[in-house]
Formats: structure tokens, C-alpha cells, sequence
């Protein structure tokens, strides 16, 4: 997961160290929320865990007390998000997205890397795949040939670690006006 180190305020957290990749794989799911209205916030969460992008049918629920409960899957995963305003996404398109995927994986060691597997709710169409794609492989540089990228329409519904995602997204908005969102150390910043 990382190495704990003392934040701002005192708080405890967790910076990227060398990941234990135990198979060769990880697996980063990403979604946003409120897509096209304000400000939108993408999530994403890193999983060394084959089981978490495994097709499976996930509960999507909108009970706030439910949701909670998903903070201990997060846990043992890395996960960040990063705020991103209408005006920001229509002057650079899916390179949000990309930088966002390059920003979770930042500061880690892929030496034993085979496999990145990108699982991103919402369809995108093949000419839009292969941009994204480079971008993450430039930024990150692991190699495209050793980078799967997947999407489509409800994910965030048979993915694990989409769904895990979507909720982070979905309760990341609902509070986006607090401070401690705001501030959080897990909060990225892809446009100064």
C-alpha cells in the first residue's frame, strides 16, 4: 500500500512505496461523478486483486449509510480523485482522464509489471481508447503492449473495483464542499 508518514496536521498517510505485485497485474478502476453538469470528480482505486475485475453483478445503492460501509474495501487499496471543472475537460477531452490514471499510479515501482489493466466506466469509442492509452503508457511509462484498457456501459455495476470506484465518486460529491475533501492528501491536481 505505501509507507505511513505523518501529513499535514499530524494526520497519518499513506505515500506510494514499491507495490507488491503478486501475480504481475494491477488492475486501476476509474468513474466520475456527475458527469457533464459543474464541476466533476473522477475516482479511481488500484487493486493488485485478480478477484476485484472479475465480471461479477455489484449492488449499485444510493443509501448513503450502505455506502459507507464500502470504506473498508478502500482499506487495503489505493485509491485517489481529483475535481475537475466543465471548462477543464472540454479544453483537454480524455487527456483528464489519462493524466488522472498516470496520477494514481505515480510514484510507484513497476519493475515486475506484465499487466495494467485500466477498467473505466462509460463507453468510449475505439478511436478514443488508443489516445488514452499512449498518454498513460508516456506519462507512466509502462509499456502499451502491457496495458489492457476496458470500458463500457455499467461497469461501475460488474466490476469490483469500478464499483468500489463509482461509490468513492458518488460520495466524494455529495460532500465536495467540506475541507477535508478539499485538503485531502489523497486529492490529485492535474491542472495548475
Amino acid at each position: 500500500m505505501g509507507i505511513k508518514k505523518e501529513g499535514e496536521e499530524g494526520r497519518r498517510i499513506y505515500v506510494p512505496a514499491q507495490l507488491w505485485i503478486p501475480k504481475g497485474e494491477i488492475f486501476v478502476g476509474v468513474d466520475e461523478s456527475n458527469h457533464g453538469q459543474e464541476e466533476e470528480i473522477y475516482s479511481g482505486v488500484l487493486s493488485t486483486n485478480p478477484d476485484d475485475s472479475i465480471k461479477r453483478k455489484y449492488p449499485k445503492t444510493k443509501n448513503s449509510r450502505a455506502r459507507f460501509t464500502f470504506s473498508n474495501s478502500l482499506i487495503s487499496r489505493p485509491y485517489s480523485f481529483a475535481q475537475i471543472s466543465i471548462g477543464e475537460y472540454k479544453r483537454l477531452g480524455d487527456e483528464c482522464i489519462a493524466v488522472f490514471v498516470a496520477s494514481l499510479l505515480n510514484g510507484y515501482n513497476f519493475s515486475n509489471l506484465n499487466w495494467l489493466h485500466l477498467l473505466l466506466d462509460g463507453e468510449h469509442r475505439d478511436e478514443r481508447k488508443k489516445p488514452i492509452k499512449g498518454l498513460v503508457s508516456k506519462i507512466t511509462e509502462i509499456s502499451t503492449k502491457k496495458i489492457n484498457f476496458s470500458c463500457g456501459k455499467d461497469f461501475d455495476r460488474f466490476y469490483k473495483i469500478v464499483n468500489l470506484a463509482d461509490h468513492l465518486a458518488r460520495y466524494l460529491y455529495e460532500h465536495r464542499d467540506e475541507s477535508k475533501i478539499k485538503g485531502s492528501p489523497y486529492r490529485r491536481r492535474l491542472i495548475q
